[in-house]
Order: C-alpha cells, then sequence, then structure tokens
C-alpha cells in the first residue's frame, strides 16, 4: 500500500500529504490501527505510515537519480556530508562509492582534462545501504562524482554530538505539535494546558542549546541542509531558471535569504516545492523555533523589508 501512494507522489499525482492520509484511509479500511517493528517498538498509524511514505519516496527518488546518472554513463557518485552523523552514516561522508563497477583504486579519465586521476571508490552503493546509509529520516545525497572536476564535501563539524541534534529535533516537533494543539483547542482549559506547554518546550530548547553548545544558528544550517537535499531530489537539480543560470546563481542560495532574489531566479520546478516546504531566512526560522517576541519582531521586520 505504501508502494502504491508513493508512487502517485512521486509522478506528482498528489502530494506527499495526500499520499500519506490515502495510505491513512487505506489502512483503517482494513482495521489496521498501529504497527510494531522489527525492535519492538510501537507506532501509532499516523507516525508509522507517515515514515513509510516519507521514506519509500526518498528510497524511489534516489534510485531514480542513480539510474538518471547510469544512463549518462555516470558510475561513481560521492556521499554528502552534514553538520551533525549518526553512526550508521558517519563511515560513508565523503566516500566515493560504485554502482557497478570495481571498489579499490581505480584510474579513471578526468572531466576536465585528457590525464588519468586516482580515485579511490570505498565500496558500493548497495554495500554502503545495507551498512545503513540512507536510513529512514537519513539526510544524506548521493552526488555525482566527476574524477578531475568533483571537489569532496567539506562541512565544519560543530562539537554538539548527533545525539545531542536528534534530541534538539525531537523537541522542535513536540514544539510545533503544542502549537497546533493551542491554535485549535475550544476549552480554555484545553487551551491553557497546550500554551503552557509551548512555553515549557521553548525554555527546554534554550535551555538544550545552551548546554550542548548548540546555537539555533547551527541548527538553522543544518536545516538548510536538508532542505537543499530534498529540494535537489524533487526539483531533479534544476534549482535554478534560465536567467539565473546566466549569472551564475547558486540554487542553494536561493533557499533562504532575500525573497525577491529567490523568486526571480528560482526555477518552476522550485517555486512549486516551496508550496509544500516553504522557505525561512534565519530570523524566521529562529521566531517559529523559539517563539520570543523580539525573534518575531525581527521576522516581521525581514517579511516588510523584502516587499
Amino acid at each position: 500500500m505504501v508502494a502504491q501512494v508513493a508512487g502517485r507522489a512521486l509522478t506528482g499525482a498528489e502530494t506527499r500529504e495526500q499520499a500519506t492520509q490515502r495510505a491513512l484511509d487505506m489502512f483503517a479500511r482494513k482495521g489496521i490501527t498501529g504497527f510494531t517493528d522489527s525492535k519492538g517498538r510501537s507506532w501509532s498509524m499516523g507516525s508509522y505510515t507517515e515514515m513509510a511514505v516519507r521514506t519509500a519516496m526518498s528510497r524511489a527518488a534516489v534510485d531514480g537519480h542513480l539510474a538518471t546518472l547510469k544512463e549518462n554513463g555516470v558510475d561513481l557518485v560521492i556521499v554528502s556530508r552534514l553538520p551533525f552523523t549518526c553512526p550508521k552514516c558517519d563511515f560513508w561522508e565523503g566516500k566515493i562509492l560504485t554502482q557497478s563497477g570495481r571498489i579499490g583504486w581505480r584510474q579513471e579519465l578526468s572531466y576536465v582534462s585528457d590525464e588519468q586521476v586516482d580515485v579511490l571508490v570505498e565500496g558500493t552503493v548497495e554495500q554502503a545501504r545495507t551498512a545503513g546509509l540512507l536510513h529512514p529520516g537519513c539526510g544524506h545525497n548521493l552526488l555525482a562524482y566527476l574524477p578531475g572536476a568533483t571537489k569532496r564535501p567539506v562541512v565544519r563539524k560543530h562539537p554538539a554530538d548527533y545525539g545531542d541534534s536528534q534530541k534538539m529535533r525531537r523537541m522542535e516537533r513536540d514544539l510545533r505539535a503544542a502549537k497546533r494543539e493551542a491554535s485549535v483547542a475550544l476549552e480554555k482549559k484545553d487551551r491553557d494546558r497546550a500554551e503552557q506547554r509551548v512555553q515549557t518546550l521553548n525554555d527546554r530548547i534554550r535551555e538544550h542549546a545552551k548546554e550542548s553548545g548548540l546555537p539555533i544558528r547551527r541548527v538553522f544550517d543544518e536545516w538548510l541542509e536538508m532542505t537543499f537535499i530534498g529540494a535537489e531530489r524533487y526539483t531533479r537539480g534544476v534549482m535554478v531558471n534560465e536567467e539565473g543560470r546566466r549569472r551564475g546563481i547558486d540554487g542553494r542560495s536561493l533557499l533562504s535569504g532575500r525573497q525577491d532574489i529567490a523568486h526571480k531566479y528560482a526555477s518552476d520546478e522550485l517555486k512549486r516545492w516551496w508550496d509544500d516546504h516553504p522557505r525561512m531566512t534565519f530570523n524566521q526560522f529562529r521566531a517559529q523555533l523559539l517563539g520570543r517576541d523580539s525573534d518575531k519582531k525581527a521576522a516581521r521586520r525581514t517579511r516588510e523589508n523584502r516587499r
């Protein structure tokens, strides 16, 4: 069922949210109300379905990307790097992988000259996946590796560890849920309880950022990196329109910063991506995360200055 609805979303017949709802409806008709995974963890049907659809779409997008590369004669890929990495993925970050060739040292023709260059291929895509790379919720991507042209991605690691970043993300999700509960609560006592939880979570987020040394800017950078990966997959790399390409605009730069510039140079595909994944400046991200009056005012000023 998940594969069926994910396929429709990938073809653009419906959004991921619509696909998730359709899968939930299908499970409900069959009387399925929950799920227990192989590790004995219980999932609500909503959480499991959202995760399963997202994972199926992500895997299909990666497979499609790899197939396109292969059709164009590109066998080698390189694993992207993130500021925070789980133990499963850490080994593979920045490594060069092959789709179907041999591993080890290889000589490949340079894409920028007629010379042969040495390339260390440290595994196959399938080996990396089997070892845990591209697991559910993984933010990594496989990028085309062109010998002699591709530079290894460099990301400055933050002293806070992966567990700290995941704890922050859990609290962010809880905060968004509490805000939604507060906005739809009809009874005053329910609204007061949700608003109190919002305040408590805001305090916890600030305290965690202070204790872990995990600044909001670093959280924003991680969100921006994952947004870039998602947008690149959705647009199949076509993030900039023709005028932007002539001017040498980097698609990554359009995901934040000045809105007028972003909409001037964004491709139609990227604009469609923004319909379901709104872009945010740092001030807007901070205001959404912390909910402080000072941050909200800064976000409003940012919007007003860019009209």
